[in-house]
């Protein structure tokens, strides 16, 4: 029973310190398909899409034109992923998302019906880490959190 209970403890402090932290946008990166990139110029693969610096020659001109995803870094592992920008809101009343978001200038993208959780979407899909901690601090929310993929990190 001991054990369990410092488990638990332990487990609670390192979720607080991973809730404090935020992936990080990496602006200077892109996603493309990996068929329209060379090997070379791929800093890591996600699927079947490639990071790559922004403003790598790729082999097809669509290609360049973007995923509507953001490249993001995980804070601890570093892992790559991806996100259209959408922050993961956990609340304590459901009734609560459509105030929240118009509260923050949000809009929402997606509210599921079985829990009082809901997927909030800025204007501008970079400043979406801007919003976590002013959502956490707000007496109607549980959690807040980068709606993200993530991969393993691989170089190619």
């Amino acid at each position: 029973m001991l054990m369990l209970l410092a488990s638990s403890s332990v487990a609670a402090s390192l979720l607080g310190t991973e809730r404090t932290l935020h992936p990080t946008v990496m602006t200077e990166l892109a996603i493309v398909s990996v068929a329209d990139t060379e090997e070379s110029n791929r800093i890591a693969v996600l699927g079947d899409k490639a990071v790559v610096k922004e403003g790598v020659s790729v082999k097809r001109a669509s290609a360049a034109s973007g995923s509507g995803l953001l490249v993001i870094q995980h804070p601890t592992s570093g892992r790559y992923g991806t996100t259209d920008g959408g922050i993961l809101v956990f609340l304590h009343t459901a009734s609560d998302l459509q105030g929240l978001a118009a509260d923050y200038g949000l809009k929402v993208k997606d509210a599921l019906s079985v829990a009082p959780v809901g997927v909030l979407i800025p204007v501008d899909i970079k400043t979406s880490i801007s919003f976590l901690e002013p959502l956490r601090s707000d007496p109607r929310v549980i959690d807040a959190q980068i709606d993200a993929n993530y991969y393993d990190k691989s170089a190619n």
